[in-house]
């Protein structure tokens, strides 16, 4: 348990809000709200099953085994992203997508892995 989780189950249970010997079946021992055995992280008030889930934060905050909350589509292509089993190649850019035609724009817009040749730069005049 975090100093932070203890400090709060402490001042919680001098509170009155949690009991220090809770009744099996019921106890909350962090006091967020979930009962210890629906809560992945019964010692931290913070890791729950509602709780939010920043990403990249290396912890899983609600308890669905994976750091932050998974987005399969952000940038709203209709073509998910690789986390969720599609094969769009860059979820934050709706021009690149499987099936899009090239756009002379120097992207891989239908995502097949490769530029056209005739729109890369080499020599990166413009």
């Amino acid at each position: 348990m975090t100093r932070l989780a203890r400090l709060i189950a402490l001042a919680l249970v001098a509170a009155g809000t949690l009991s220090a010997c809770p009744q099996a079946g019921i106890s909350d021992f962090d006091g967020d709200g979930v009962r210890d055995v629906d809560d992945c992280g019964p010692e931290d008030p913070f890791v729950n099953p509602d709780a939010d889930d920043p990403l990249g934060d290396g912890v899983d905050q609600n308890c669905d085994g994976v750091d932050g909350v998974l987005v399969c589509d952000a940038d709203e292509d209709n073509s998910l992203s690789p986390a969720c089993g599609g094969e769009d190649c860059n979820d934050l850019d709706d021009t690149e997508a499987p099936g899009l035609p090239e756009a002379c724009d120097g992207k891989d817009n239908d995502c097949d892995g490769v530029v056209p040749i005739d729109e890369l730069d080499a020599d990166g005049d413009g």
